[in-house]
């Protein structure tokens, strides 16, 4: 009888081990990637940064220097959107942090004329690419750390001069009425999260040709533009949240708005936003045919998908758009 006990027993201890949950794996901590890559194409940094430049009015502050850098590391945190430098200079500059010895491997210090004397270096590009100042470490720190007022003074006296906003849309306009198209103007501030997606897409190379068919696609800056809010006001009727649409014809007499049933749709992530901005593109299409239309709507509902998260968060902190001058998300 011992012996059928024990036989017994041990046949049920596997059965129990194997009932038990195996010990949990722990997975290896995700790395953020490096701010100075090493392995990045450092020219092909420049050239995209130095055409998002151009078509925005900003110049680049191109950061040389390194991850093992603390200073390096201040200044690009420093410069960016929440930095004490950033917050003060909304949309002017893109930076651009680029490895030292990458910079130097791949030639792109000799051929800016950047001679490099201690990390940081940074250098101001402007549209063109062509170096307009650099300062080196010792100009930039003190007892090791970048010193703020000395940057912002420096990007300050080499922002770019701001646009004439009429003076923009006059242009749209002679090429709307040359080519029998409308103006599709889209209102932007700085710091306005909506904004910037909403841009992104318009000017998306899936998109922006489909619109070209028949629209003359323009975007002023309310701030950061000569004459931005007044033209705003000539074209809208009430409501000051951005990202904001109009579509009009060439003699600038509106057709069709982003308000909505519910407002203005602003940057259109939710359903209802999506319909609105297909029907303002149905008011005016003769070009943009239905497959054309097809593809936008599919292109605007996938990228909703993928923003979806990015949204969630934009109403939890206050909103998806950017309304009485600050900026909701």
């Amino acid at each position: 009888m011992d012996t059928v006990r024990l036989l017994l027993a041990l046949a049920f201890v596997p059965a129990v081990l194997l009932a038990q949950d195996p010990p949990p794996v722990e997975e290896p901590p995700v790395e953020d990637p490096p701010v100075f890559d090493p392995s990045a194409d450092v020219r092909a940094r420049v050239e995209a940064a130095r055409r998002l430049a151009a078509r925005h009015n900003q110049r680049l502050l191109v950061v040389f220097g390194a991850d093992g850098s603390r200073a390096s590391l201040a200044l690009v945190e420093m410069a960016g959107e929440e930095g004490t430098v950033g917050r003060m200079l909304p949309d002017e500059f893109l930076t651009v942090p680029l490895e030292a010895e990458a910079a130097a491997e791949q030639g792109l210090l000799e051929s800016l004329g950047v001679t490099l004397e201690g990390l940081p270096h940074i250098a101001v590009l402007d549209a063109e690419g062509r170096v307009l100042v650099q300062r080196s470490a010792a100009q930039l720190l003190v007892e090791g750390q970048p010193v703020s007022a000395r940057i912002l003074e420096l990007l300050r006296e080499h922002k770019a001069e701001p646009l004439d906003a009429k003076a923009i849309v006059a242009d749209a306009r002679a090429v709307a009425e040359k080519d029998g198209r409308k103006l599709l103007i889209e209102f932007v501030a700085p710091r306005c999260a909506p904004c910037r997606s909403l841009t992104e897409f318009l000017e998306g190379p899936d998109v922006a040709p489909i619109l070209a068919r028949d629209l003359v696609v323009v975007r002023v800056d309310q701030e950061r533009m000569t004459g931005g809010k007044e033209l705003a006001a000539e074209l809208r009727s009430g409501g000051q949240d951005l990202p904001w649409m109009v579509i009009t014809d060439a003699k600038l007499s509106p057709i069709v708005t982003s308000d909505g049933a519910e407002g203005n749709i602003g940057d259109p992530l939710a359903q209802a936003e999506i319909e609105h901005f297909m029907t303002m593109l149905r008011a005016v299409a003769q070009a943009i045919d239905e497959q054309q239309m097809k593809k936008l709507e599919t292109s605007l509902a996938n990228r909703a998908t993928e923003l979806g998260g990015e949204r969630a968060v934009r109403k939890g902190e206050g909103g998806g758009k950017q309304g009485g001058g600050k900026q909701g998300g």
